[in-house]
Protein backbone atom coordinates (compact mmCIF):
# COMPACT_ATOMS: atom_id res chain seq x y z
CA UNK A 1 0.00 0.00 0.00
CA UNK A 2 2.85 2.02 0.74
CA UNK A 3 3.46 2.55 -3.53
CA UNK A 4 -0.19 3.41 -3.67
CA UNK A 5 0.20 6.64 -1.40
CA UNK A 6 2.67 8.01 -2.39
CA UNK A 7 1.77 7.27 -5.93
CA UNK A 8 -1.42 9.07 -4.77
CA UNK A 9 0.91 12.24 -2.99
CA UNK A 10 2.57 12.52 -6.14
CA UNK A 11 -0.61 12.52 -8.48
CA UNK A 12 -1.46 15.29 -5.90
CA UNK A 13 2.04 17.36 -6.81
CA UNK A 14 1.05 16.63 -10.65
CA UNK A 15 4.47 14.38 -10.54
CA UNK A 16 2.79 12.38 -13.03
CA UNK A 17 5.55 10.46 -14.00
CA UNK A 18 6.68 9.05 -10.68
CA UNK A 19 2.94 8.54 -9.89
CA UNK A 20 2.25 6.53 -12.60
CA UNK A 21 5.95 5.00 -11.80
CA UNK A 22 4.90 3.59 -7.91
CA UNK A 23 1.69 3.00 -8.84
CA UNK A 24 2.55 0.27 -11.46
CA UNK A 25 4.62 -0.83 -9.16
CA UNK A 26 1.86 -1.31 -6.47
CA UNK A 27 -0.42 -2.72 -9.22
CA UNK A 28 2.55 -5.98 -9.35
CA UNK A 29 3.21 -6.11 -5.53
CA UNK A 30 -1.35 -6.15 -5.29
CA UNK A 31 -1.45 -8.87 -8.23
CA UNK A 32 -3.58 -6.71 -10.27
CA UNK A 33 -6.04 -5.47 -7.47
CA UNK A 34 -8.80 -3.76 -9.22
CA UNK A 35 -9.14 -0.65 -7.12
CA UNK A 36 -4.71 -0.09 -7.37
CA UNK A 37 -5.23 -0.73 -11.19
CA UNK A 38 -8.19 2.08 -11.08
CA UNK A 39 -5.82 4.66 -9.23
CA UNK A 40 -3.59 3.72 -11.98
CA UNK A 41 -5.94 4.57 -14.64
CA UNK A 42 -6.63 7.75 -13.26
CA UNK A 43 -3.35 8.79 -13.10
CA UNK A 44 -3.10 7.78 -16.73
CA UNK A 45 -6.07 9.89 -17.64
CA UNK A 46 -5.18 12.51 -15.40
CA UNK A 47 -1.50 12.50 -16.98
CA UNK A 48 -2.89 13.09 -19.92
CA UNK A 49 -3.05 9.47 -21.14
CA UNK A 50 -5.72 8.37 -22.27
CA UNK A 51 -4.99 5.05 -24.30
CA UNK A 52 -3.67 3.91 -21.31
CA UNK A 53 -6.13 5.08 -19.33
CA UNK A 54 -8.39 3.53 -21.92
CA UNK A 55 -6.89 0.27 -21.17
CA UNK A 56 -7.38 0.30 -17.22
CA UNK A 57 -11.16 0.80 -17.88
CA UNK A 58 -11.54 -2.61 -20.28
CA UNK A 59 -8.98 -4.37 -18.14
CA UNK A 60 -11.66 -3.07 -15.59
CA UNK A 61 -15.07 -3.46 -16.86
CA UNK A 62 -14.52 -6.83 -18.89
CA UNK A 63 -13.44 -8.93 -16.47
CA UNK A 64 -15.03 -11.59 -15.65
CA UNK A 65 -18.58 -10.88 -13.68
CA UNK A 66 -17.86 -12.29 -9.84
CA UNK A 67 -14.33 -10.39 -9.99
CA UNK A 68 -14.95 -7.13 -7.95
CA UNK A 69 -15.51 -3.54 -10.01
CA UNK A 70 -14.77 -0.61 -8.04
CA UNK A 71 -17.51 1.63 -9.28
CA UNK A 72 -16.59 4.77 -8.29
CA UNK A 73 -13.00 4.40 -9.49
CA UNK A 74 -13.89 3.28 -12.67
CA UNK A 75 -16.52 6.43 -13.14
CA UNK A 76 -13.42 8.79 -11.78
CA UNK A 77 -11.65 7.85 -15.00
CA UNK A 78 -14.70 8.40 -17.30
CA UNK A 79 -14.64 11.85 -16.04
CA UNK A 80 -11.43 13.00 -16.65
CA UNK A 81 -11.60 11.31 -20.34
CA UNK A 82 -14.80 13.70 -20.58
CA UNK A 83 -17.15 10.70 -20.56
CA UNK A 84 -19.72 11.90 -18.10
CA UNK A 85 -22.38 9.57 -19.64
CA UNK A 86 -21.00 6.88 -18.59
CA UNK A 87 -19.43 8.26 -15.54
CA UNK A 88 -22.91 8.22 -14.47
CA UNK A 89 -24.17 4.74 -16.21
CA UNK A 90 -24.41 1.73 -14.63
Amino acid sequence: MAHTYLGQAYMQKRMYPEAIEELQRAVVLSERNPEIVAILGYAYADAGNHKEAEKVLRELTESPGSRYKPSYSIARIYSVLGRNDEAFSD
